[in-house]
């Protein structure tokens, strides 16, 4: 597994509140590391709740 597809699956670990602990064991991260992708998580949620988008949430007729 190439680092990136590792990075991507902890990545998809995370969003699905795999624990801490488990991420750590399996992919052998750090703690810091995980939080700044928690913290990447968090940011690409907000940002999408503050995308408006017009097709998706717009009136329908």
């Amino acid at each position: 597994m190439s680092r990136v597809d590792q990075e991507r699956k902890a990545m998809d670990d995370l969003r699905n509140k795999v624990s801490v602990e488990e991420i750590q064991r399996k992919y052998k991260y750090s703690l810091p590391v995980i939080q700044a992708m928690q913290d990447m998580i968090w940011r690409e949620s907000k940002n999408r709740k503050d995308t408006f988008d017009l097709d998706m949430e717009g009136p329908e007729f």
